[in-house]
């Protein structure tokens, strides 16, 4: 939380952010390297600096309603699971 509060200190990042945006990015990136396995190296920065970009504060069109802090921890749980 020390990383929004800062940005947010800062002027940085926009109104809408909450940390389950954090979180829903992480499980993302997450994805796109297990996606990309070779090219994880130049597709991961590029998705984290479109992540950094839609987040700052000059970025003006609403978001919709961010996931319950409920849903995403179910959500966590979910993608750190075994998989079958």
């Amino acid at each position: 939380m020390t990383l929004i509060t800062r940005a947010e200190d800062a002027g940085r990042l926009r109104a809408d952010f909450v940390a389950e945006d954090m979180v829903m990015f992480l499980m993302a990136n997450a994805g796109v390297l297990a996606a990309t396995a070779d090219a994880a190296p130049e597709t991961s920065p590029r998705l984290v600096a479109h992540f950094l970009q839609a987040c700052a504060a000059t970025t003006a069109a609403p978001l919709p309603d961010p996931p319950t802090p409920r849903r995403m921890y179910r959500a966590m749980l979910r993608f750190a699971a075994p998989k079958r």
